[in-house]
């Protein structure tokens, strides 16, 4: 199994609705289209999705709103612990890195979604705030 991931834009729509369709309870925790319109990705720094052969089964994102950068992340329910997630991961936060005028990126996570913020303090992310349902967290530059 190889991991390929692609960089996407508002063209590819439908490649975000079909990951949307293939995730399955991952988006229990992944609420970010519950609120969204496919057309937020225009805003994005960057939009990557995970394949498996022609299958999106992997979402990551670097967002601004209300001025800070956010990253969002998702991978289909059955195919966490494949790899996909580090590699989203690595992309992003190499995005941030190298080519964002940001100096801190945050994401949020439900307290209860323990292998997520494993991954994120891998990337050293750091909790700066917590509430009953989830945690703030930053990685600084």
């Amino acid at each position: 199994m190889s991991i390929i991931i692609k960089s996407v834009n508002l063209n590819s729509k439908k490649e975000i609705y079909k990951f949307l369709e293939i995730a399955g309870s991952s988006l229990l925790k992944f609420r970010y289209f519950d609120t969204r319109d496919t057309d937020v990705l225009q805003n994005h720094l960057l939009t990557l999705l995970g394949y498996e052969g022609n299958k999106p089964v992997a979402y990551g994102h670097l967002d601004t709103e209300e001025g800070k950068l956010w990253l969002g992340i998702c991978i289909a329910e059955n195919y966490k612990g494949w790899g996909f997630g580090k590699e989203i991961m690595n992309n992003l936060v190499k995005k941030f890195n190298n080519q964002s005028p940001y100096d801190s990126l945050y994401l949020s996570v439900d307290r209860d979604n323990h292998a997520a913020i494993s991954l994120y303090d891998k990337f050293h992310f750091s909790t700066i705030e917590e509430n009953e349902l989830h945690y703030i967290m930053r990685l600084d530059r």
